[in-house]
C-alpha cells in the first residue's frame, strides 16, 4: 500500500472483504462469544502475538479505547447507555492501535502499512 495524499481518503469495500473471509471471522467471533471476553481477551492477546512477532517486534498493536466514552464513568452522569451509539460501540471494540504517532517520516508510515498489508496477504 502507497499512500501519496495526505489528504486522500481510501474507501474499503467491507461488505466485499467479509464475505472473502466469512468463515474465518465467524469462526472468530464464535471463540469471543463462547469465552465471554468481550474486551481484550485471548483473541486479541493471539493476534497482538503474532503480529509482533510477524514485525520483529516486541509490542506491535492494541485495542485502541475499548470502552466508548459515553460508558465511562466520567460520563455516566449524561445517561447514556450501552446501544444509545452501536457505530462507536462496534468500531471501539474492533479498532486496532497501530505503531503510529505524529513525528514517524513518511517512509515509515509506509513501512508499517506495507507491513500490515503483506502480514495479512
Amino acid at each position: 500500500m502507497v499512500i501519496k495524499e495526505a489528504a486522500r481518503i481510501l474507501f474499503v469495500d467491507l461488505k466485499a472483504e467479509y464475505e472473502s473471509l466469512r468463515t474465518e471471522v465467524n469462526q472468530a467471533i464464535q471463540r469471543v462469544l463462547e469465552s465471554g471476553n468481550f474486551i481484550l481477551g485471548q483473541e486479541v492477546a493471539s493476534f497482538e502475538k503474532e503480529f509482533s512477532s510477524y514485525l520483529g517486534t516486541e509490542y506491535a498493536v492494541g485495542v485502541h479505547y475499548p470502552v466508548c466514552v459515553h460508558e465511562t464513568p466520567a460520563f455516566e452522569n449524561l445517561g447514556y447507555a450501552n446501544g444509545d451509539f452501536p457505530v462507536s460501540e462496534l468500531a471501539s471494540r474492533h479498532i486496532l492501535s497501530l505503531p503510529m504517532y505524529q513525528n514517524l517520516t513518511f517512509e515509515e508510515v509506509e513501512r508499517v502499512c506495507c507491513k500490515i498489508e503483506q502480514f495479512f496477504k
